[in-house]
């Protein structure tokens, strides 16, 4: 895993029409998120796992905790991809387990405002917590001149934003 990084030619100093091209870039960012993502050593699918969440109720808890304010159940069903149906059940097994509560809105008593509980914010946090491990692992492992060179695009990806 680590030697196809570090076998990889370093980027020259001029961008070519392949180095610039999205398709071929994106492929290659998501072969990296693949690999990443399912890195045998990787705990945080372990947590989900033993946490005995759906991707599905993962999606909407790390959606919840980005909220400012309490979201509806419909939006956040469209932001998950589920259908009304399916993220009411979703939410109803979060609110069960205390993860997530969901009210009545003051304005309109058909809807229905979902926000992230204080144990919810914590399986949110214990998860990022494992992935940043994971991507600490990984970044350990480079060469250090890939390491510095990831570290730049990274800083000028920012800077971009």
């Amino acid at each position: 895993m680590i030697a196809d990084v570090q076998s990889s030619r370093a980027a020259p100093a001029t961008s070519t029409k392949a180095d610039t091209d999205p398709e071929l870039v994106a492929g290659q960012l998501g072969a990296l998120l693949r690999r990443l993502f399912l890195d045998p050593r990787a705990d945080h699918l372990g947590a989900i796992e033993d946490k005995n969440l759906s991707l599905a109720q993962v999606r909407a808890l790390f959606i919840l905790a980005g909220a400012e304010t309490p979201i509806t159940a419909g939006d956040l069903a469209e932001r998950v991809g589920l259908s009304p149906a399916a993220i009411s059940r979703s939410l109803e097994a979060l609110v069960r387990r205390r993860l997530v509560t969901r009210r009545e809105s003051s304005r309109d008593r058909r809807v229905r405002l979902v926000e992230i509980a204080t144990r919810g914010e914590a399986i949110v946090e214990e998860l990022i917590a494992l992935r940043r491990a994971g991507l600490q692992r990984f970044i350990a492992d480079m060469e250090p001149e890939r390491r510095a060179q990831l570290s730049a695009a990274l800083a000028a990806i920012e800077d971009d934003r």
